[in-house]
């Protein structure tokens, strides 16, 4: 059964609103454990949608990347310490950046020279902002876990790094749409 585009938009709709739900509930102690199974089953509903639309259904596929997610989840149920979860939430974000980063990169490589501006332009946000949670995220769990120091770098001359950037980021938006045909 494939799923018509109008229904997968409103199943997706539908999804994302569960997993905001689920997030919202997170913030209260009362109610964090309610909430993290709320934003599970969103997360099941669009993991089962995206499988369905695209007809991803080779059980061995299926079965084995279960598997491995359940012993990453038990090792790291057992092994981590409560005092070390932040560290753990840091770099796990930090690998979902690295993700990030890394599709799109492979999408440029793989397309070639046949993509368009819209979509290189895209994909090269995807991996700057990708780049940057995953450096963001990584550092952020080496503080945490001690191995970096907390006080903060300052550059020299950071006023000028600052004009410097902000002139390449006004240039380029007011090129961009030139070199868009």
């Amino acid at each position: 059964m494939v799923l018509e585009n109008e229904y997968i938009t409103l199943i997706y709709f539908i999804t994302v609103l569960i997993i905001i739900v689920g997030f919202k509930l997170i913030t209260w102690p009362k109610y964090a454990l309610t909430g993290n199974r709320i934003a599970a089953l969103g997360m099941a509903l669009a993991i089962g949608t995206t499988m369905i639309f695209f007809e991803i259904f080779d059980p061995i596929l299926v079965y084995v990347s279960i598997l491995i997610g359940s012993l990453i989840g038990i090792f790291f149920a057992v092994r981590i310490r409560m005092a070390h979860i932040p560290q753990l939430v840091s770099t796990l974000n930090g690998l979902g950046a690295a993700a990030a980063t890394i599709i799109p990169l492979a999408e440029i490589i793989s397309s070639g020279s046949e993509i368009d501006f819209v979509v290189k332009s895209t994909a090269l946000i995807g991996i700057i902002v990708g780049g940057l949670t995953f450096s963001g995220s990584i550092l952020a769990a080496a503080k945490l876990h001690g191995v970096v120091r907390t006080r903060p770098i300052i550059l020299p001359k950071t006023y000028f790094y600052h004009v410097f950037h902000f002139s390449i980021i006004h240039n380029n938006g007011s090129i961009c749409p030139y070199f868009s045909n």
